[in-house]
């Protein structure tokens, strides 16, 4: 069954105007008020200023001009300042059901621009009132199992960071020099104009790739390329690090699950018995503030091999690290099948959406 569409302006109402807007300097951490601005999280901050609160009938939906952020609020707020829209549902629209068909709808990202005019563009669909109920009501409950998968996935995080902490940092442990324990060796680009340096099945990892357990990369190198270059092919186990890259990249760590060489912008530490991988891995994880900091340089620091075999982690006896390494790959497989689930039931709400909106659920 085909649903009918009616304009934007017809379904809901822009009451933005009149509001007070509060400036993120004025945000608090907590307070009698909550205020919602266009950021990714529902609340941003608080305020104790209550009459600061948005004139308008709860539920409404908030969209973010600039960061195509859509929020459901259906509680008491403030407007954080600079780009909020507060939409309120006309009477024969249910607010739920119009947040769902908008969150389903893309829009194109014109950078830190204005965007609330190719929202406004969008055709609302109206069912009957009951049944757009029945659809939100749906849409919710599939939606509220993926936030309880997504939530599963932070407290096993959580629970990996404080068994750490309990075990070493709590635990007496002191911090030594990664060098003192292991070699931090680098990679090198061979020469792109022979072509016959690439495509030779040997994976050559870029700072790109340095993200969790790395067993395939974008490009790979051949045999003449590893001698043209002096290349290291290093085994399976082995750290790699970013030292160079834009944004998160610098300071990000990961595990080579497959025998390869690097790029002069990645650290290896080669491993040697003296450390277990996991334990290194995790380590560096949680320490990747501290390590991206460690860099050198003016506008643009970077690590070096120096200064990653200068940093200090923990090293406890091998036993000790295999122990919390062991433990480690038991949270991971727990985790690999709550993020299957989690894939699934996101491909089970994309269904969902799809099926509602055109009459079919």
């Amino acid at each position: 069954m085909k649903m009918a569409r009616v304009p934007f302006f017809d379904a809901v109402q822009d009451v933005s105007a009149g509001n007070v807007k509060i400036p993120q300097s004025a945000f608090q951490p907590s307070g009698a008020l909550a205020i919602v601005d266009q950021g990714q999280q529902l609340v941003a901050g608080y305020t104790d200023d209550t009459t600061t609160a948005v004139k308008a009938e709860s539920p409404v939906i908030v969209f973010g001009d600039h960061t195509r952020a859509l929020k459901f609020v259906d509680f008491p707020f403030a407007m954080g300042a600079d780009g909020v829209k507060v939409l309120q549902t006309r009477d024969s629209f249910d607010a739920k059901f119009v947040y769902w068909y908008l969150r389903s709808r893309p829009i194109s990202s014109v950078g830190y621009s204005r965007h609330f005019k190719f929202l406004k563009e969008t055709q609302i669909p109206v069912p009957p009132l009951d049944e757009q109920r029945r659809i939100s009501a749906i849409l919710g409950q599939a939606d509220a199992i993926r936030a309880k998968r997504r939530l599963m996935l932070d407290h096993l995080d959580a629970l990996t960071q404080s068994v750490f902490r309990d075990m070493f940092e709590s635990g007496g442990c002191s911090r030594v020099r990664i060098g003192a324990f292991a070699e931090v060796k680098s990679g090198s680009t061979p020469s792109r104009k022979i072509i016959e340096n690439y495509g030779g099945g040997i994976p050559w990892v870029k700072t790109g790739e340095v993200s969790g357990k790395i067993t395939e990369t974008s490009e790979s190198v051949s045999q003449l390329g590893v001698r043209s270059a002096r290349l290291r092919i290093f085994p399976v186990g082995s750290i790699i690090i970013a030292m160079y890259g834009q944004g998160a990249t610098r300071g990000r760590s990961a595990i080579l699950g497959v025998e390869a060489t690097v790029n002069q912008a990645c650290a290896v530490i080669v491993p040697n018995g003296f450390f277990d991988s996991t334990f290194m891995d995790v380590q560096l994880k949680l320490n990747y503030d501290r390590l991206r900091n460690y860099a050198e340089g003016g506008s643009q620091p970077n690590l070096s091999l120096d200064r990653v075999a200068k940093f200090e982690v923990y090293n406890p006896p091998i036993d000790f690290q295999r122990e919390f390494a062991y433990y480690v790959k038991g949270v991971t497989r727990i985790r690999d099948r709550v993020e299957r689930a989690l894939a699934a039931g996101d491909e089970l709400f994309a269904s969902l959406q799809y099926r509602a909106f055109r009459g079919e659920l």
